[in-house]
């Protein structure tokens, strides 16, 4: 099953940058779209994306129509507290005298706990069910039914069920293995010879009972979702590398 095109869902902070990377020396960097978002696809005439082979932005659901219908969906996902620490640090890194965000410029001013709830618009868009939001149809996030989010749920555990490939940051080596079997491209040392750019000083700063309560009100749909995909993963695993995956689910869903 190797379709003419491959669109990698790169949700933001995870890994993206070496996924993206594995699929240019495969195929060329002229082969891949990359530095593009949802607005980009919206607004560019589909006839420019034409002669790619790979389409590797912060793109989602709602681009389907816009892609070729031939494409073999990817993503990659990784525990959602650090994916946050990870967004709100590169915020924070960013230089002062260039033109930011809104949530970029909130991160500067305030701790990470504040951020998270400062029930600005900006902020919650990227930080509430930021994960599951690319699965979906963005129309149910603006449906105020109670029934929504369980519709939501499902939708997008229907549509990651599609995907030829769900791999997470944690477990990146492995990753790299199941894309390259999943399309039959040959690894090499630059393939295998991978460093996760994990923060150091990630352990005091922040409350983990703070961030914890932050996920059960704001973000239990993620959690959800990651669920799914973690029983996704372990079936395209190794056999020998399953049983390993008990520790992720438990840094992911706790």
């Amino acid at each position: 099953m190797h379709s003419a095109h491959i669109a990698y869902f790169h949700v933001p902070k995870c890994s993206g940058v070496t996924i993206t990377e594995f699929f240019s020396r495969k195929f060329g960097h002229a082969s891949v779209l990359t530095n593009v978002t949802t607005l980009d696809y919206l607004t560019t005439p589909s006839t420019y994306f034409s002669s790619y082979k790979v389409f590797a932005g912060h793109i989602s659901y709602d681009c389907l129509p816009l892609l070729p219908s031939d494409c073999s969906f990817v993503t990659v996902f990784r525990n959602p507290h650090s994916r946050l620490l990870s967004l709100y640090r590169y915020y924070r890194g960013l230089d002062a005298k260039l033109h930011h965000p809104r949530s970029a410029v909130l991160a500067k001013t305030m701790d990470f706990h504040d951020w998270l709830e400062c029930n600005d618009p900006s902020v919650i868009v990227e930080t509430r069910n930021a994960i599951l939001r690319q699965f979906v149809p963005d129309s149910f996030f603006r449906n105020t039914s109670g029934a929504c989010p369980h519709n939501m749920l499902k939708a997008a555990e229907d549509f990651i069920n599609r995907f030829q490939a769900v791999g997470f940051v944690e477990e990146l080596g492995v990753t790299i293995q199941i894309l390259s079997e999943a399309f039959a491209l040959p690894l090499n040392g630059a393939d295998t010879d991978i460093r996760l750019n994990v923060s150091t000083d990630e352990i005091g700063t922040f409350s983990r009972d703070r961030l914890r309560t932050f996920f059960e009100e704001y973000s239990w749909l993620d959690l959800e979702f990651l669920r799914n995909c973690i029983t996704i993963f372990r079936r395209q695993c190794p056999v020998d590398r399953r049983k390993s995956l008990n520790d992720l689910e438990l840094r992911i869903l706790s």
